[in-house]
């Protein structure tokens, strides 16, 4: 026989599970809301590097280019541990991320990750530990030897002179 404590114990763990999906099938129809085309059938490629990246939504947008500079939205996870490291929409400024390839200033396997993506899409991405961040990690919140997960939407590519010019019209160091 339940006691009244297992019975809430059940209840509240069934309106966690029901609040749960709720939220994602909001966050989904969001995202697919704004999309431009959305890929009937995702599959998985696996790069020679050991990259492995599938397609949410496929953009129609230009395809960029490494001189460009690039704006992205993502959230990031250790896949070890189901971590969220990093989610650039919830930011107090929620801005994309924006960059040069192979500047610095993103680990080595998002770039190669996007590759062939355009604007307007929407990729999940597994990166190596070696083109993530290695041996050393960041610890405590990525471990050594760790696998990541990101999900990223290409919101904008822009010639880095554009970039520039754009950002110091608004007065900004980093457009």
């Amino acid at each position: 026989m339940m006691t009244t404590r297992t019975t809430m114990t059940w209840v509240r763990m069934a309106l966690g599970a029901w609040l749960a999906a709720l939220c994602v099938t909001a966050w989904a129809a969001e995202t697919s809301s704004t999309a431009v085309s959305r890929s009937d059938k995702p599959t998985s490629i696996a790069l020679d590097s050991g990259i492995i990246y599938q397609d949410l939504v496929i953009g129609t947008g230009p395809e960029p280019r490494p001189e460009q500079k690039i704006g992205i939205h993502y959230v990031g996870k250790v896949i070890e541990t189901g971590r969220e490291i990093d989610n650039s929409r919830i930011k107090i400024l929620p801005n994309p991320l924006r960059f040069i390839p192979n500047d610095g200033k993103i680990i080595r396997g998002i770039w190669e990750g996007m590759i062939g993506m355009r604007v307007g899409g929407r990729r999940v991405i597994e990166i190596p530990p070696a083109l993530g961040y290695g041996e050393q990690g960041v610890p405590p919140e990525i471990p050594p030897h760790s696998r990541l997960l990101f999900d990223i939407e290409l919101v904008e590519v822009r010639d880095v002179s554009t970039a520039e010019a754009a950002a110091m019209t608004q007065g900004l160091t980093e457009p």
